[in-house]
């Protein structure tokens, strides 16, 4: 089933094709939860066209043992949820492709388990406004402190289970070990 949205396609993978695709005036094909992919308890999806940042919040989450994916632009994640289905998706505002909000839109619609927090550094009532949207579930001004961050990752995610070697129990095997 597909349910329509004004900004947005998720195109199924055909051959010689990329495996999605934002296009204006288009909708947005949701799949049922796991279809496409696989899911881990604990995997992160995060979203900024920065990369200090992306680096920044993967290596935070890293350590507290959280499985993370990043992507750069709007078409990188909607690769990613393509394949995956995510815990929780941290999604910055002002995207290059198209704003975070849409692509929150479309998390909803693609996986809509998956919570989103939005982040931006544009703190205005505006941007107050749009948190308030029904496919957002909390949002963060930049800069936010790292422990505020983590405090709303472990609203959503449980905390991975960490064996006696330190290593998580719900990452996925490492290959060639």
């Amino acid at each position: 089933a597909s349910a329509g949205v004004p900004f947005a396609l998720l195109a199924v993978p055909q051959a010689g094709t990329q495996s999605g695709a934002v296009i204006p005036g288009g909708s947005i094909l949701a799949r049922p939860y796991g279809l496409w992919g696989g899911s881990l308890a604990n995997q992160i999806l995060i979203v900024d066209d920065e990369p200090g940042i992306r680096h920044l919040l993967q290596q935070t989450l890293a350590e507290e043992k959280y499985t993370v994916q990043t992507a750069g632009n709007v078409f990188e994640a909607l690769e990613k949820l393509h394949d995956t289905s995510f815990a929780l998706a941290i999604v910055d505002l002002l995207l290059p492709d198209v704003d975070g909000l849409q692509l929150a839109e479309a998390i909803r619609i693609i996986d809509p388990g998956t919570p989103v927090v939005m982040i931006s550094a544009y703190g205005t009532p505006a941007f107050e406004g749009m948190a308030s949207h029904p496919a957002i579930r909390h949002y963060l001004h930049k800069p936010f402190s790292l422990d505020r961050l983590l405090g709303l990752v472990r609203r959503y995610v449980p905390a991975p289970e960490v064996n006696g070697n330190g290593n998580s129990l719900s990452a996925p095997p490492e290959h060639g070990r």
